[in-house]
């Protein structure tokens, strides 16, 4: 498993229940802070999206390995999505249609994929709508070890410490290994 360290602060409010001396800072209870942080929020995902997503022509042009492009190429090259070239009415900035049309190479999941598939709300961007967005997920955090700790420190009515830690990534999925998804 892959080990990585960062620095988090946490609440000492945040402490489970059943602790001795729940406000204590002690690397008990950072551990059961930590956990059940990473119960909540420790899902390692791709990024929400909206499906099927179309991608132009133009793109392919682009030498960066993080363009949509690419990011799909990698993701059908394990089997995650399918694609296909469909005309559709080109649209401006603002969404709207612009009279034109245009073939864009659209991508869409795979039963595959389904496993790995997490529905989400999202946000748009233009007019701040809420739209279901699909994200895919390939591990999830869990605690390895507390490194350190430096406080607790008073801030207003509650009580914050920065915690360095280490976790493991479980359940990790076999495709998030692959070289083209690393690159992308």
């Amino acid at each position: 498993m892959r080990k990585l360290t960062t620095i988090l602060s946490v609440c000492v409010a945040l402490f489970g229940a059943g602790c001795e001396g729940k406000n204590e800072a002690s690397e008990t209870n950072f551990a059961a802070a930590m956990t059940h942080y990473f119960e909540k929020t420790g899902d390692l995902c791709l990024g929400p999206a909206t499906w099927p997503i179309d991608v132009v022509d133009a793109e392919r042009k682009l030498d960066f390995p993080t363009t949509n492009w690419n990011k799909m190429d990698a993701l059908e090259a394990v089997g995650l999505v399918k694609r296909q070239d469909v005309e559709i009415d080109a649209k401006n900035v603002w969404g709207k249609s612009s009279g034109a049309k245009e073939i864009v190479r659209r991508y869409t999941l795979t039963e595959a994929a389904k496993p790995f598939a997490v529905e989400k709300e999202g946000k748009t961007l233009v007019r701040n709508e809420t739209i279901k967005q699909t994200d895919l997920c390939w591990g999830k955090k869990t605690l390895k070890q507390i490194v350190k700790w430096e406080g607790p420190m008073a801030l207003g009515d509650y009580q914050e410490a920065a915690v360095t830690y280490t976790y493991d990534i479980a359940n990790r999925a076999e495709w998030s290994s692959n070289a083209a998804i690393q690159s992308a």
